[in-house]
């Protein structure tokens, strides 16, 4: 009888497993689009391609594709995707906090985030500087951030 307890439990520990590795999978992918629901997966691919064109290459070609991957989707402001890319580059020292309309965000959360509709791809300043982002649409980002573990 003991021994049939143990089988089962192993068992149930074995499918439990299974279980939990099956979610992380289905949870962050190989794509580097990790549990974004409700955004096109062809909008995710473009934005990490333009990104890896225009902010990473440039800088380091050691970096591959694969290794570019949007840890944060904010949302679509104006018609523009607000996204925050996992940390390529370490950028050792303090936190400089940068003001954005009223809002003042760190530089290195600010350096990875972007704002990309076709044709288009520039930083969050960027886009508040040439109103293509408003104050009030900052502070709703300001306030995701937040949220998000460090």
């Amino acid at each position: 009888m003991m021994k049939r307890i143990i089988n089962a439990g192993f068992i149930l520990t074995a499918i439990f497993c299974l279980a939990m590795f099956g979610a992380c999978a289905l949870i962050f992918n190989s794509n580097g689009e990790g549990g974004m629901t409700g955004v096109p997966r062809d909008v995710l691919l473009q934005i990490r391609q333009d990104y890896f064109n225009q902010v990473v290459r440039p800088v380091d070609d050691s970096v591959n594709f694969r290794q570019v991957r949007i840890e944060k989707h904010f949302g679509v402001f104006n018609g523009f995707h607000v996204v925050m890319f996992e940390v390529i580059f370490v950028m050792p020292g303090m936190c400089v906090f940068v003001e954005i309309g009223d809002v003042e965000i760190c530089a290195h959360e600010l350096n990875r985030i972007f704002v990309w509709k076709p044709g288009y791809l520039m930083s969050l300043e960027l886009a508040f500087e040439n109103g293509s982002l408003s104050n009030a649409d900052i502070q709703i980002i300001a306030s995701f951030m937040r949220h998000l573990p460090h």
